[in-house]
């Protein structure tokens, strides 16, 4: 390490008033950034930071920003490796201290943007890494969900994924539970959902009253008259609040509340057969986030569910009695 001894090493000097006379302790010898690199320990990079934040505010005397950094370089650890975050803080302490406040701020608001563009330098690197990592299939991440296919959908969802995923850890979980999952004690599936619900079962019933609507500026449907409408509705409702959960969607009693749409417009088997094949193909069209097919669940009954004994058949939003 090379250090001018006139203004490093040892020096005579008069600061407010006091003469000071002596050598430097040992500096450091490397400084660990922030994205924790090691760089040569340069004192001359901490006087241009003062004299930077001193210029800012009016200042011109280079002399005293060289004797404020002797001052922080008498202060700093007495370690072969000091952090540039204990370095700035140091900087901080020891203008405020000497009555610089107006320096002392500017240099804040430097540190402050510099630690700025590091956020944006590392994001930037991290969106590269993620992006890279997904397109030569080298994160596991990307073959964890059988259901999500390479894709340029795929890789949306992965890098939002990444994203959700560390909030999750950080803002849900406890720390105890996150830093189990990170060490490989246990894995947590479907992380990058870990802010949404997991299964949910929906009233078919109410879909087939109502209609498929209820959102403001949405498309919108009546109820439906017909079987292949109702199955229709069922798959654009499945396919809708598929990408809120993280699960699967359920409809109970299908055949039991289907039933009444056959009956009322005398279709045959082959035309039947017709509808729920369309119903099943559309069904596991690539609809939800990251290029997956919804995950559905639905239950067919043996015979007609106790709850629903006593209650009217519905078509088109009403009663249908003669069923």
């Amino acid at each position: 390490m090379n250090l001018d001894n006139e203004r490093f090493g040892i020096m005579a000097v008069t600061y407010e008033g006091r003469e000071k006379t002596s050598a430097l302790p040992m500096l450091p010898k490397k400084v660990r950034k922030r994205d924790g690199r090691l760089q040569d320990f340069d004192p001359e990079k901490i006087t241009r930071g003062i004299f930077r934040a001193a210029q800012d505010v009016g200042g011109t005397d280079r002399r005293l920003a060289e004797l404020i950094t002797r001052e922080v370089l008498e202060k700093l650890p007495r370690e072969e490796v000091v952090d540039s975050k204990t370095i700035g803080d140091i900087v901080e302490k020891v203008l405020i201290e000497r009555g610089h406040a107006r320096t002392a701020k500017a240099y804040i608001l430097y540190r402050k943007h510099r630690e700025e563009l590091h956020r944006l330098r590392s994001t930037s690197l991290e969106v590269e890494r993620l992006v890279d990592e997904y397109i030569g299939r080298i994160d596991w991440r990307v073959n964890e969900n059988a259901n999500v296919p390479v894709s340029m959908s795929g890789l949306e969802h992965h890098v939002a994924g990444v994203v959700i995923s560390n909030y999750t850890l950080s803002r849900v979980y406890p720390l105890e539970v996150a830093d189990a999952h990170v060490d490989g004690d246990y894995h947590i599936h479907d992380l990058y959902r870990g802010i949404t619900g997991y299964c949910a079962g929906w009233s078919l019933p109410k879909l087939l009253q109502e209609g498929f609507n209820g959102v403001p500026h949405r498309v919108s449907s009546n109820p439906p008259r017909h079987l292949d409408t109702a199955l229709l509705q069922m798959v654009n409702f499945i396919g809708t609040l598929s990408n809120e959960w993280a699960g699967a969607m359920a409809f109970n009693s299908v055949d039991t509340l289907l039933a009444p749409f056959v009956r009322r417009d005398g279709l045959t088997y082959r035309e039947v057969k017709q509808a729920i094949q369309t119903f099943v193909f559309n069904l596991n069209v690539t609809t939800r986030f990251g290029g997956q097919t919804p995950f559905t669940n639905i239950t067919l009954d043996l015979t007609i569910p106790e709850d629903l004994a006593d209650k009217p058949a519905i078509v088109g939003g009403e009663p249908w009695e003669p069923y």
